[in-house]
């Protein structure tokens, strides 16, 4: 069906129109003719959102903060709260320093639009409140505003093209950008780069200078003062930023101290090259080079970490039989399409060989050692978690056999050799050991046994488990229930702080809410839930004043932030902070995604996810069957991945602009619901939920008529790569076009981890997901695109599997990025390249 496009009833612009190709400006109300123009608009709606976030500022020692809002283009307002009382209030009369800073000035200012970011309590909240602006230090109290005298610099530079963050969050690679750190307080401050958890020193700025600092769009910085207490976490944006370091910039806990370890005597067993050395006498306790290696094997090292047990008595190593590593080679190229230095790479890959290791107990007075035995550790993925027992007998640990069906804590002892299982959690599919590992080791006084915390999916869904490490018994579950819990947040004074998703009924099941339970599974409670404001939307949070209130900030796709304060042992709500305004986003024509879900295969369990509609489109005015559809697909099991938080989602709504409608949604098979949900993904990748997704389509082009199931596109990336093009293969009567960008297309090519977690060991069912056995069934139009330096994932997927299509007689597109790494269809040449495939292919406008 190639009907046209009907949109408000507006008579779509021609080619030679040359509104239709020009750079998009605020109020679109229809489609565009060209990605340019469409990615133009798109980034004329990245802002036009105010009062979204709170970085709550903390007034002396007590509960009492204070932030400061954007409310508008230019304009802002500070406010005070008062958690103890709920009370949220002005910080101090804007219009008198308004008033009293245009005496001094020849600008007249507004109450919302004064020249300065940061204030003080000097006295608490119910004292003066002081600042510095136009050259001088200020103090208000009620309508009277004092001058006290000059600051000794007149600049009051802005802060902006930056996010400060209440909390470091993973890090996302954007373009290259600059920031200029201001630094306004009274000493030196100190730069750190943060990425994976690591803090890397770039400098001091002397009090009341500045740096530009080149960094990259969605790389995190820490500021701290000169006592190393951090001051603000901050991320550029794509756009120049500056970032005014005038104090604290957040109100969250305060990081723990570092623990400063006493300098102890070092342990009496060391590594050497591969061996073992009694460090006093430095007598050779062991000899791998003469030790037999098993066959395929590389070598025996003896490998840390080297652990002293409690009493002293004993140290552990491992003792690991080393197994080769595979290598594959990536030949980049620069843009000029000149050879660039080939680059090897380790990559193992499914069925590769795995190092196999097992403790090994020596005497820290005679060296004399125990041995665990290797073959009571079969077939490794992975040992790890290494811990002591408290009194010294057992050293324990985490034991990750290949294929998954079952993950262990297990007890070595030293004496003995001798293992016994403490945990052992066992399932008919997979252990999900890389999503929900939980093991959690509790205080325990001198003479009780030794527990620790467990996430277990035996009861069909993941909970919390309090298990006796000497007997092995469940003592209780902590957490019960048909929702999941997401991850821990902490552990503390017999209670358990985590994230679940589904708690709340009512709301959309991956919406995240903060909960906590006492370790014994009694007095559980949702903490971003109650019956005042029940949350609904997926919630972050902070504590503050040591974990006395709880500053909560919810939003869901359709719904701008909302903050509000809740008390942090029962999550009732004391006030509302703020609730975002999206106003001036909307006056662009930007319209957020509509929240959709309908049952899937079974025809019970339901299916969540979005669809993002062109600018200007009207249900009730769009002719039936008028808007192609396009499926943004991502089925990778270890997660759920259809949008479910407040964003602009500027590479989707680029493809909608340009007169699609654009859905995402997880099927069976994706992480976080059910263990049967998760279990359809089970040695079956090619299934990617396509059974949902279908009827998840069909479903919504009833609620929608305007949608046209004739014209039904799919793309993705990586996994969603290998899924895209599975749906030509295995749907090609619903999907007719697909771009599969740096798709893992053949597990047994791709890297090891992921594929094994869900595939399990190597064996026949490799094949029925494979995209390159399936490549003569392909059906409708293709387009490929790969990066040649793609360190996730192989490039030979891509490549081997246009040898199949070409093979089999099949046409299609390929597009290869010599120099391009993992996800580069998401760079602006190749999405421009992905739009106008679906345009030529689907039609859209």
């Amino acid at each position: 069906m190639m009907t046209a496009l009907c949109l408000l009833a507006l008579v779509a612009p021609t080619a030679n129109d040359p509104e239709a190709n020009a750079p998009a400006n605020v109020g679109a109300d229809r489609p565009f003719e060209t990605f340019e123009a469409a990615a133009a608009w798109v980034k004329t709606t990245g802002g036009g959102v105010f009062r979204q976030r709170v970085l709550p500022r903390p007034i002396g020692g007590g509960p009492a903060f204070w932030y400061r809002i954007e409310t508008g283009p230019g304009s802002a307002e500070f406010v005070l709260v008062r958690p103890a009382d709920g009370l949220r209030e002005p910080a101090f009369d804007h219009a008198a320093v308004a008033a009293a800073l245009s005496r001094r000035g020849e600008e007249r200012l507004r109450p919302d639009a004064l020249p300065f970011r940061f204030v003080e309590f000097p006295d608490g909240p119910d004292g003066p409140v002081r600042f510095a602006a136009r050259g001088a230090r200020w103090e208000v109290e009620g309508a009277e505003v004092r001058r006290l005298g000059d600051s000794g610099d007149g600049t009051q530079p802005e802060s902006r093209g930056v996010t400060f963050l209440n909390r470091p969050r993973p890090t996302r690679a954007g373009p290259e950008t600059h920031v200029t750190f201001v630094n306004r307080t009274d000493g030196p401050i100190d730069l750190y780069w943060l990425s994976d958890g690591r803090e890397t020193g770039y400098g001091r700025i002397p009090a009341g200078e500045r740096r530009a600092q080149h960094t990259f769009a969605g790389h995190l910085w820490r500021v701290r003062d000169a006592e190393g207490r951090s001051l603000a976490v901050l991320t550029g944006t794509e756009q120049e930023g500056v970032a005014v370091i005038d104090g604290p910039m957040s109100a969250s806990e305060p990081e723990p101290d570092r623990p400063r370890r006493e300098r102890s005597a070092p342990p009496p067993i060391r590594l050497r090259n591969g061996d073992v050395f009694h460090a006093v006498s430095d007598r050779r306790l062991t000899d791998a080079a003469a030790e037999p290696v098993p066959e395929g094997y590389r070598e025996i090292a003896y490998r840390g970490p080297v652990l002293a047990s409690p009493d002293g008595r004993t140290v552990a190593v491992r003792r690991t039989v080393v197994a080769p590593v595979r290598e594959i080679t990536l030949e980049p190229r620069g843009e000029d399409g000149e050879p660039l230095e080939p680059v090897r790479l380790d990559y193992p890959k499914p069925g590769d060989l795995r190092d196999q290791s097992a403790p090994v107990f020596f005497d820290a007075e005679t060296g004399e050692r125990t041995d665990v035995a290797l073959d009571s550790l079969p077939d490794q993925y992975s040992v790890g978690n290494w811990r002591w027992s408290a009194d010294g007998s057992e050293q324990f640990f985490l034991y990750n056999p290949r294929g998954h069906r079952f993950l262990q804590v297990l007890a070595a002892d030293r004496e003995t050799g001798a293992v016994r299982v403490v945990v052992d959690e066992r399932s008919d599919t997979f252990v999900d050991y890389s999503q929900k590992t939980e093991l959690h080791w509790l205080p325990t006084a001198d003479g009780e046994p030794e527990t620790l915390l467990w996430a277990s999916e035996r009861s069909g869904w993941n909970h919390l488990y309090r298990v006796d490490a000497g007997s092995a018994d469940v003592l209780n579950a902590v957490t019960a229930g048909e929702w999941v819990v997401r991850r821990v947040e902490k552990v503390a004074d017999g209670r358990v702080w985590f994230v679940a998703l589904g708690v709340v009924p009512g709301q959309d099941p991956y919406y995240e809410h903060l909960c906590r339970a006492d370790l014994d599974g009694s007095n559980f409670v949702v903490l971003t839930s109650d019956a005042a404001e029940p949350g609904d939307g997926t919630h972050e949070w902070e504590f503050l004043d040591g974990g006395r209130y709880l500053l909560d900030r919810f939003s869901r796709v359709d719904l701008p932030p909302v903050t509000v304060l809740r008390d942090g042992e029962t999550g009732a709500l004391l006030c509302e902070l703020e609730r975002a305004d999206a106003s001036a986003r909307l006056a662009t024509g930007w319209r957020p995604p509509a929240p959709f879900s309908a049952t899937g295969r079974d025809g019970e369990t339901e299916i969540y996810g979005t669809v993002t509609f062109p600018p200007g489109f009207d249900p009730d005015a769009a002719e039936p069957g008028s808007l192609p559809i396009v499926e943004n697909i991502y089925a990778g099991p270890h997660g759920a991945f259809a949008p479910k938080a407040w964003g602009d989602a500027r590479h989707v709504r680029e493809l909608a602009a340009l007169g699609f409608a654009v859905v995402q949604c997880d099927g069976m098979g994706t992480n976080w619901r059910s263990k049967a949900f998760h279990d359809v993904c089970w040695r079956d990748l090619a299934d990617s939920g396509f059974p949902d997704r279908v009827r998840f389509l069909r479903a919504l082009a009833e609620k929608y008529p305007a949608l046209d199931l004739e014209r039904v596109g799919v793309y993705g990336g990586s996994a969603g790569g290998q899924s895209a093009l599975r749906a030509l293969l295995s749907h090609g009567d619903f999907y007719s076009a697909a771009a599969a960008d740096c798709g893992c297309h053949d597990n047994r090519v791709d890297k090891l981890w992921w594929n094994e977690a869900w595939l399990g060991k190597v064996g026949p069912h490799y094949d029925d997901s494979s995209n390159v056995r399936d490549a003569h069934r392909l059906e409708g139009d293709l387009l490929l695109t790969v990066g040649g330096s793609d360190r996730n994932v192989d490039p030979a997927c891509t490549l081997e599997t246009a040898d199949a299509l070409r093979a089999a007689g099949k046409e299609f597109t390929l597009k290869v990025y010599p120099e391009g790494g993992h996800g580069v269809g998401e760079r602006d040449a190749a999405r421009r390249l992905r739009a106008e495939f679906f345009q030529r292919t689907l039609g859209g406008r």
